[in-house]
């Protein structure tokens, strides 16, 4: 019966299924108007059923089917509304979906251990978010043609993934994260990219390297978060962007330099934060153009010279407070603390955890 089946309405739904080892062939069915659904089935090993499916109304959602080692869907579907693979610890390849084109909503990859490869190579336009996420084996992510993600781009925690030029096309997202990706060594955008509210780089334990080519636009709403990279040395480039949200450079314990953002003329938002970087020496002359800042944070920068923060300063205009201290040759634990009341702990731990200890004593913000 199945071999006649060329449209099903509603969903196709295989669930909890404790003797399926193998999915029936689908051979005629085109369409699914509603999801394909493949859950929960303890003994199933091989999914290769659905040759001729060119489009799917809803989601694909494949999950918790915990032997399951082959996944090939029949590289003919070309639209979907959702994709989303997770908690099968035994499937190594995501493939067949070569010929996708559009998803709807989001698109989620995550939680499985074993995979090392996943591509959609025709994948042009994610209208939800895309994130491809904890998946410990996973050395390849190929999104060749991917130009647009209108929610969030997320890759993190996956602690085999080297390199992102598997996303060479993106150009534009809403939101950036790029997470604890351990294997990860280098970012750089080279053509054109444009990330709207947030731009995160944070813990990927090897990255050496941020690059920002002159195409790249961080809109004025982007607020840009660069913590926690433990052998990153610099951050280059950025040149074409004028004016952000907010710009965080902080605890990243080998950077030398920010030689980037030399366009860079005003910070709203958040202000400007350069802290706890112990071998950051500025360079001499960094951030030319920056004006104006609502607020500006630079301290606990153990290896940069005061003069160097000093220049700095000569040329920005702050709006709200400018804290300044702990940088090299300094010891800063001002009493009383000249910034009470503003919601940043300013001794060295407070209620939520370590505070700047710029001060001694902070008792409206850190208890």
């Amino acid at each position: 019966m199945l071999v006649r089946v060329e449209e099903v309405a509603g969903s196709l739904v295989i669930h909890d299924n404790p003797a399926l080892k193998q999915l029936p062939a689908w051979p005629s069915l085109v369409r699914i108007g509603g999801s394909l659904s493949i859950s929960a089935n303890s003994e199933l090993g091989t999914v290769q059923g659905f040759p001729a499916l060119t489009e799917l109304g809803r989601g694909l959602y494949v999950a918790e089917n915990p032997k399951l080692a082959t996944f090939e869907l029949g590289g003919a579907l070309t639209v979907a509304g959702s994709v989303f693979f997770a908690l099968n610890p035994r499937l190594t390849r995501i493939a067949g979906l070569a010929t996708l084109e559009e998803v709807e909503h989001d698109v989620y990859i995550g939680d499985n251990a074993a995979l090392e490869v996943v591509e959609m190579l025709a994948l042009a336009e994610v209208r939800g978010d895309l994130q491809v996420a904890n998946n410990l084996s996973l050395r390849e992510a190929k999104f060749s043609s991917l130009r647009s993600v209108a929610g969030t781009w997320s890759v993190a925690h996956n602690s085999a993934l080297k390199s992102l030029t598997g996303f060479a096309a993106l150009e534009r997202a809403w939101l950036v994260s790029i997470d604890d990706n351990s294997a990860l060594t280098e970012l750089e955008w080279t053509s054109t990219f444009e990330v709207v509210t947030s731009l995160n780089i944070v813990d990927n334990e090897r990255l050496e390297r941020v690059t920002g080519g002159p195409a790249v636009h961080l809109a004025p709403t982007t607020q840009v978060t660069i913590a926690g990279n433990s052998v990153l040395e610099d951050i280059v480039g950025f040149t074409g962007v004028k004016s952000l949200d907010g710009l965080t450079i902080e605890e990243n314990a080998a950077l030398l330099a920010v030689s980037g953002w030399s366009g860079l003329a005003s910070i709203s938002g958040r202000g400007l934060s350069i802290a706890r970087n112990p071998t950051l020496t500025g360079p001499d002359g960094w951030f030319p153009d920056l004006a104006e800042a609502s607020a500006l944070a630079l301290f606990g920068n153990a290896s940069l010279e005061p003069m160097t923060v000093d220049a700095l300063l000569a040329h920005v205009a702050v709006e709200g407070a400018t804290r300044v201290g702990d940088n090299k040759g300094e010891s800063t634990i001002l009493d009383p603390c000249p910034w009470p009341r503003d919601g940043i702990c300013d001794a060295a731990s407070g209620r939520y955890g370590p505070g700047t200890a710029l001060c001694l004593l902070d008792w409206e913000d850190c208890a």
